[in-house]
């Protein structure tokens, strides 16, 4: 018999995409932009308030951000984290007008925030908050069902641009890249099915606070550290098989990698034992 779950290690997810994401092979389907200096943050200045319909084409909007406490032994106990998600949705009313322009009013922004009590990187977090984007993206694509759409991303964390480009099975002996594959390989996975549904995607480098959206997600990302009612950002008081959150799902495959870093390699006899 297999060992007993514990009661606080939350049950496997129903997704039946995370068997795919297990099997995912390929490279990210995106682009990565990092501006030149000197005005790198225009573009996420812009995007606050920018027409969410180009030539009948709807433009997606968003800025993530992750966050995890700095204690020392985060990378071998976890520590508590969250990431969170800031959208522009071009079907919002608040945002269009009768011709599909942006409206004269003010942008409206929708906040979602996911907590984990096991994060063991800074990576791990803003990957995650980066995957989660592109689900809510194809979210809102399954909901409207345009022919085309585009996805812009503003993201404050170059590690993972540095993590994407390095692509899968990279340095497998490290722990930092063994426990951020199981996102890295869902954040592909989701990056291809938004292309073949017909979107476009950019993920955008921006200075952390630096405009209206950053800011959001960036507050968002860190409820966990903060004396607010985090409930009302979090998902934690639902069954865990109901909730959305990139890394209930791949807790099982995370777990896997702390637990083969934490199990001493077993014993091998001489030939004479």
């Amino acid at each position: 018999q297999g060992r007993e779950r514990s009661p606080r290690s939350p049950t496997p997810s129903n997704d039946h995409r995370i068997a795919l994401w297990a099997q995912e092979t390929r490279r990210f389907a995106g682009e990565l932009i990092v501006d030149a200096a000197p005005d790198v943050s225009f573009f996420a200045r812009i995007a606050g308030t920018s027409r969410l319909w180009v030539n009948t084409v709807p433009q997606i909007i968003i800025f993530c951000d992750g966050s995890s406490r700095i204690v020392p032994t985060m990378t071998f106990k976890g520590t508590n984290g969250g990431y969170g998600v800031v959208v522009r949705n071009p079907w919002d009313v608040d945002n269009r007008n009768g011709q599909g322009r942006l409206g004269q009013g003010e942008a409206r922004f929708y906040i979602r925030s996911w907590s984990n009590q096991k994060m063991y990187s800074f990576t791990e977090a803003e990957m995650a908050a980066i995957a989660q984007s592109i689900d809510t993206a194809l979210r809102l694509k399954h909901q409207h069902n345009p022919e085309t759409f585009d996805v812009e991303i503003f993201t404050d964390s170059k590690p993972c641009f540095h993590r994407i480009v390095r692509d899968l099975n990279y340095r497998q002996d490290r722990f930092f890249f063994r426990h951020t594959e199981p996102v890295m390989r869902a954040l592909i996975w989701l990056s291809h099915r938004l292309k073949e549904m017909g979107g476009r995607l950019k993920v955008r480098w921006n200075p952390r606070r630096c405009a209206t959206g950053p800011v959001l997600a960036d507050n968002a990302a860190g409820v966990h550290s903060r004396g607010v009612n985090a409930e009302g950002f979090s998902q934690r008081n639902l069954p865990v098989d109901q909730r959305d959150g990139i890394l209930d799902k791949l807790h099982e495959q995370i777990s896997a990698a702390v637990r083969e870093r934490a199990t001493p390699p077993a014993v091998s006899m001489p030939d004479w034992f």
